[in-house]
């Protein structure tokens, strides 16, 4: 009863200051109107996800879907909506406070239509799917066998109510167009239980990779069931690394490629505790491999990985914030949250996600297929 208390209390000011926000943009409206809007939004954005998490059989059913698309949208409204309000909010109490009067004039109404501009963009953009990204990484000393080698990363694609079969078949020939001789998928596969999204998850097995197909599980994949969506990665062509590694040889060059669990999955099988030093272990010497590669959900393993000798990681999870203006705020969470990092001798590569959660919206942070060459480093 006690760990209810704490979010309840947040979703009653969240929708108290939703109220708030409603009578600035309507101010004829009253209290009760207010309250009731503001209720009415936060049953719209959050509703369908307690349905079909409470009744799976509803998953498929068009008017679930219906209800999914417009719940999305009104979470990415609202959160954009909320977040441009509150620097012009804190200046107009800070103006009242003072007695001054309001210079700010009536800017609820301008930033609901911003807002609104914004999550159109976004929508579109999600519409759009992943674009692929070339990325090259220098590797000093690296193996002649291994120059040109194409490894291309999936992140965080989210298979659930509003990303289904079409999009997860856009992604799969995408990846197939980069002609990756080696495929990485760094969790969140998926946002719903394995038996409501096997079908949207087969366009997965049209993957080809040449030196094989690897997956390591995200924090979502716990939340729906992560034994039974290890099990369909496996059945698609994946190899799922859990706190393991596989050896891969190329002409003459030796590759590791070691995966780790996310450490929500600490919380729900004990065996799934994320354990780096157990997914390098190997009965060969560190010096017999011409590249180590980590497969882990979340970026901060970077801390533990540079000084075990990995040569890349790569990472998701941020989603990059997602879209403006909550990428501004997402450097605050994490030291490495997009792109390509160096920490030290490590290559950190963290995707923005080729999906979405939450809101249908990913304006100006598209989602993202990488495809990474590796080429020798120049001796400086």
């Amino acid at each position: 009863m006690k760990k209810a208390i704490l979010p309840l209390l947040i979703l009653s000011l969240l929708i108290g200051l939703t109220a708030y926000k409603v009578r600035q943009i309507w101010p004829t409206a009253s209290v009760s109107s207010a309250a009731l809007t503001s209720l009415l939004l936060f049953v719209s954005m959050f509703g369908w996800q307690l349905i079909y998490r409470r009744f799976p059989s509803t998953f498929d059913k068009t008017w679930l879907q219906i209800l999914a698309w417009i719940g999305s949208t009104a979470i990415g409204l609202w959160g954009t909506f909320i977040l441009l309000s509150l620097p012009l909010d804190l200046i107009h109490f800070a103006l009242a406070s003072t007695g001054s009067t309001n210079m700010l004039g009536d800017y609820g109404f301008v930033i609901l239509i911003t807002s609104i501009g914004i999550n159109v963009l976004g929508l579109g953009q999600t519409l759009l799917g992943p674009k692929t990204k070339h990325v090259s990484i220098a590797i000093p000393n690296l193996s002649p066998d291994l120059e040109g080698l194409r490894i291309t990363q999936i992140s965080d694609l989210h298979v659930g109510p509003t990303i289904q079969k079409r999009y997860v078949k856009k992604v799969a020939s995408r990846v197939n167009d980069s002609k990756p001789d080696i495929v990485v998928f760094t969790g969140d596969l998926a946002d719903a239980k394995a038996s409501n999204i096997r079908t949207h998850m087969q366009p997965l097995s049209e993957i080809r990779a040449p030196h094989g197909m690897f997956y390591v599980t995200g924090n979502h994949e716990y939340y729906w069931g992560a034994k039974e969506l290890i099990q369909e990665m496996s059945a698609l062509g994946f190899t799922p690394l859990i706190n393991e590694n596989r050896e891969l040889t190329i002409k003459s060059a030796r590759i590791l490629v070691a995966g780790v669990t996310d450490p929500a999955g600490a919380s729900f099988y004990p065996d799934h505790r994320p354990d780096l030093a157990r997914a390098l272990k190997t009965a060969s010497a560190a010096s017999d491999f011409a590249l180590k590669l980590l497969l882990c959900h979340r970026p901060g393993v970077s801390l533990e990985a540079e000084p075990a000798g990995v040569d890349i990681q790569f990472s998701g999870h941020t989603h990059a914030g997602q879209f403006f203006p909550f990428n501004l705020l997402i450097p605050l969470a994490h030291r490495y949250y997009r792109g390509l990092n160096r920490h030290g001798q490590l290559w950190v590569y963290v995707n923005p996600g080729t999906g979405y959660w939450g809101p249908a919206n990913r304006f100006a942070i598209p989602s993202e297929i990488t495809s990474v060459v590796l080429t020798r480093a120049t001796a400086v």
